[in-house]
Parts: structure tokens; sequence; C-alpha cells
């Protein structure tokens, strides 16, 4: 089995659709074999596929941008796998950026964690594993959330809750404030109170969360991509799993 993986500047690229280049992977009983690099002559997304059929590659592995071409590769018959889709690696990709978060918080909050005041924005995968294993080490935790069922949910698990948007000058009795939304969410309206002692955490991809004036404060931290920054070998074997498991391999022990 020949797979295709994109690939730019000497490392593994997530998108499709903007690759410079593709990685090939000959496989024998779920071993790697030979591997060759080519580039892709700045073809996109349609042509990409016949660029792939033309190396004779049987599946392609990839961590988004792919729906425009989704059709073709199934035209060319080319297996394909988006783990940018993958829910049991986006959730176990979670609990490894929640970890992440956690100990950049223990390392730069202003005092002991057990007791600190905690605005959580967001409660999606993240945000949700990230509030239990604050809470579970004594942190008084606020969810931040726009819709209804995320803001009662987090009144069952036993938290203090905000419609995002809604908090006046609620910011200032925060030590630490977590974003995980990759939309605006703290902007100039609440900069005059955050304490300069707080800890701004961005955890969200881009655009973040955070004005460019709220990303100049002393306590802002950008942590993105934190799995393969805190425990690269974890993350590695957990696409490395869903990979085999997907495309119906069986791993090498």
């Amino acid at each position: 089995m020949r797979l295709a993986v994109p690939f730019d500047h000497g490392e593994i690229y997530g998108h499709f659709g903007r690759t410079a280049q593709f990685k090939l992977y000959d496989l024998t009983d779920g071993r790697i074999v030979s591997t060759a690099i080519v580039d892709t002559m700045g073809n996109s997304h349609g042509a990409l596929t016949g660029f792939l059929k033309a190396y004779a590659v049987d599946a392609l592995i990839c961590g988004g941008m792919l729906d425009p071409a989704e059709a073709l590769l199934q035209a060319r018959g080319i297996s394909f796998y988006d783990y940018a889709k993958d829910e049991a690696l986006l959730l176990q990709n979670a609990e490894l950026t929640a970890e992440a978060a956690l100990a950049l918080l223990l390392e730069r909050l202003p005092g002991p964690l057990a007791g600190s005041r905690i605005l959580l924005c967001g409660f999606g995968r993240i945000g949700k594993l990230l509030a239990r294993k604050l809470k579970a080490l004594g942190a008084d935790v606020t969810v931040s959330a726009r819709k209804a069922q995320a803001l009662e949910l987090a009144r069952i698990l036993g938290y203090r809750r905000v419609t995002a948007g809604s908090w006046a000058d609620a910011p200032a009795q925060y030590d630490g404030i977590v974003n995980t939304v990759p939309a605006p969410i703290i902007g100039p309206a609440q900069l005059p109170c955050i304490r300069r002692d707080c800890v701004l955490l961005e955890l969200a991809s881009l655009p973040g969360g955070f004005c460019a004036e709220a990303q100049a404060l002393p306590g802002y931290c950008a942590a993105r991509g934190l799995p393969g920054k805190y425990a690269p070998e974890a993350a590695a074997a957990i696409i490395r799993s869903a990979i085999f498991r997907n495309l119906n391999l069986e791993e090498a022990t």
C-alpha cells in the first residue's frame, strides 16, 4: 500500500489544498518499507487528485481542507482519511491540550491554583475537560458560553457560568482567563477590567479570542498546538492509531 501525506519544509503539513509536497510511504504488513518526497508543482485540490493517481497512491492522510476534493478522490479510487474530522482523535487531543493548559496555569498563576478564579471561555471538548481538571484541583471555575445548552450543562456540573459578552467589569475578579473559542471574545472594552497579573491563556486556533491590545498584556500566552509540544510522542501515537484504525490496517508491534 502507498500512503500520501501533505508535507512542507521537512514537516508533515496537515492541510491538503495548500501543500507544496507530498511524502509517500510504501507499507508492507503494516511497516514502512520506503519513503519518497514529491513536489506538487503548485497544483491545488482537483489537480492534486490526478497528481496522486499518477503516483499510484492508494490512500491519502491529511488534517483539513479536504472537502472540495473528496468526490474526485473517490472517483479515482483513492481512499482518504481527514483526521481533523475524527471525533475520537479530537477528544484524545483535547485531553492532552487540557493537561498541558493546566501545567501552564500552574506555572503562571500569581498564586496557588486552589482557590484561584478562572474564567473559561468556551465549553466544547477542551473546555469541558479543562474545567473538570481545574475543579478537581480546587479552582473556582466560571464557564463563559453563548448557548443556553452549554451554560445549563456547566450549572449541572457545578461550575459558575456567565453568558459570553455580558461581563461588564467581571474580568477584574479573575486570576486567569482561558480562551478556547476561535473568535473575538476579549476586546478593548474588557481591557481596563483585566488585572495586570491575570494570566491570559489562548488555546484556540487563529484568529483566537484575545484582541491585539490584550495580547500585549504581560500575562498573555499563546498556547496553540499543545499536544505536539507538550507530549509529542503521545500526540504522534494518537494520530498513528487513528490512521491505522480508519484505514483498516493492523499496527506493527
